[in-house]
């Protein structure tokens, strides 16, 4: 790579990347087959589990002592981010939740 773009071009925080990688799908592999294989009697929900919480606190350190981290942690220092993402999610979640009881409101009254 040309010495003038290493400016333009921060370096890549694979291992964060690897490490978010690794929690994000192993929390939906558990929540997606948690049902179907009796949640924790399933070693492969187990496995998953270990998976993620191994790799949160190692992602939270990695990421905390990274020049250029893949999710800058340090953003939730600032208390007005922090109440935006709370409210955001809270309010995802209340939207998510309400339709989903429509629909089976919906499947019930209709046959």
């Amino acid at each position: 790579m040309d010495v003038a773009l290493t400016g333009v071009f921060p370096r890549f925080d694979f291992i964060g990347f690897l490490l978010l990688a690794a929690i994000l799908y192993g929390l939906q592999t558990i929540f997606n087959m948690g049902n179907d294989f009796d949640w924790f009697a399933s070693p492969i929900l187990v496995t998953a589990l270990i998976i993620v919480v191994v790799a949160l606190p190692i992602f939270v350190i990695w990421e905390l002592g990274e020049r250029h981290p893949a999710l800058d942690l340090r953003l939730f220092g600032n208390r007005n981010y922090t109440v935006a993402v709370i409210c955001s999610m809270a309010g995802f979640l209340i939207i998510q939740g309400t339709l989903s009881l429509f629909v089976g409101q919906l499947q019930l009254l209709l046959g």
